[in-house]
């Protein structure tokens, strides 16, 4: 199901998950694919129930056996998540990452987590340990952005996103966020964050974040 779903091959994926599901009701990983599927779909209440079903059977399952299924710490990670359960989120992914220090997806997750909790220096220092190892990751660099960002640091969350920018031209978020940055620091060409705005709605003219900042 996996591979069909990151194939983009979603009908058959989802006759796989609903099959596995049928066999093994409690699997976590089968909960978590039944959910994306869902969403995918637009059933966003299967995706709630989904989830909150996967939360529930893992934990059940006791420190020890996290500790032997690092899968499932992961799989934790990303089930509160999509919830928006941040603290619990934190928790697996910080034990996950006592385990395996240089996974990229769990180190975004957590500071997302960590951002969303308030905790902005813990966020910096945790992606500061392994940006030596995502120097050609946009995503990660614009996490490290809007941490910098949010602390006030604005001439660090603005050199983190043109760096991003540069590896992803064409992502939307990040340049609205580059737009955003260089409004921030005094004495900076406005031109160049009207620039990059207006390039961020031309990229995603659907998206009314740029347009928003535009107009103040």
């Amino acid at each position: 199901a996996a591979v069909r779903t990151n194939a983009g091959r979603t009908d058959g994926a989802w006759l796989d998950v609903k099959a596995l599901s049928e066999r093994a009701p409690q699997n976590i990983q089968v909960g978590y694919m039944t959910a994306v599927l869902a969403a995918q779909r637009g059933d966003a209440a299967m995706s709630r129930e989904a989830l909150d079903q996967a939360s529930a059977a893992l934990s059940k399952l006791t420190d020890e056996a996290l500790d032997r299924l690092p899968q499932a710490l992961l799989l934790g990670g990303a089930i509160e998540t999509a919830r928006g359960n941040w603290e619990r989120a934190a928790r697996y992914l910080e034990g996950l990452l006592r385990r395996d220090p240089g996974n990229a997806g769990a180190r975004l997750m957590l500071g997302e987590a960590y951002l969303r909790t308030g905790q902005v220096d813990k966020c910096i220092a945790s992606l500061l340990e392994v940006a030596h190892l995502n120097a050609g990751n946009p995503e990660f660099l614009a996490l490290l952005g809007r941490a910098y960002m949010q602390r006030g640091d604005h001439a660090q969350a603005m050199q983190q996103f043109e760096r991003a920018v540069h590896l992803a031209p064409d992502a939307a978020g990040i340049r609205t966020y580059l737009g955003i940055s260089r409004l921030q620091i005094g004495g900076i060409d406005a031109g160049a964050a009207v620039a990059d705005l207006q390039k961020a709605m031309a990229i995603a003219p659907d998206s009314p974040a740029p347009g928003i900042v535009l107009a103040m």
